[in-house]
């Protein structure tokens, strides 16, 4: 009877997943959000936690398709050409040591790194930055090629784990 029900609750949790996906009412959740509930040892105390998550309404006003995906190298080389573009490039995130301001590199200490201007990105993610990215991490940045401290760099919308 109780294996019965558990296989009835995960046929109606994929369900309403699915339906969610469908729906574009899913979002991406951060990796802090996820490892805080991967912490948790009690079992329906850890699936609560998910499904907090999983309820929860997208935040992002963008879709990843808007952005145009281009590696960090061709964003270094044309990144006048670009401006007010919508862009998605992987790289290395430090800090540049102006708040709300990171360098985008293709490694640590990279001398040509891109800036990116971070303040208009949601807040659990500015978070994650920075309990994750104080020396340097591997990150995904969307957002707009603009202005940056009186330089072209990026004004990001979304940051997330690579």
């Amino acid at each position: 009877m109780y294996q019965a029900a558990r296989r009835s609750r995960a046929l109606v949790l994929a369900a309403a997943f699915m339906a969610g996906l469908s729906s574009g009412s899913v979002r991406a959740q951060t990796p802090g959000e996820l490892a805080r509930c991967r912490a948790i040892s009690d079992s329906v105390a850890r699936l609560n936690c998910y499904d907090v998550l999983a309820e929860r309404p997208a935040r992002t006003t963008r879709e990843p398709d808007d952005y145009q995906r281009i590696s960090l190298v061709v964003l270094k080389l044309d990144l006048e050409a670009l401006g007010g573009r919508l862009v998605e490039v992987k790289g290395r995130l430090s800090p540049f040591g102006v708040d709300d301001v990171w360098r985008l590199g293709t490694r640590p200490l990279d001398t040509s790194a891109v800036l990116v201007d971070f303040k208009a990105v949601p807040s659990e993610q500015r978070r994650w930055v920075l309990e994750n990215c104080n020396s340097g991490c591997d990150a995904i940045v969307r957002g707009k090629v603009g202005h940056v401290l009186r330089q072209s760099g990026v004004i990001a919308a979304t940051i997330l784990a690579e």
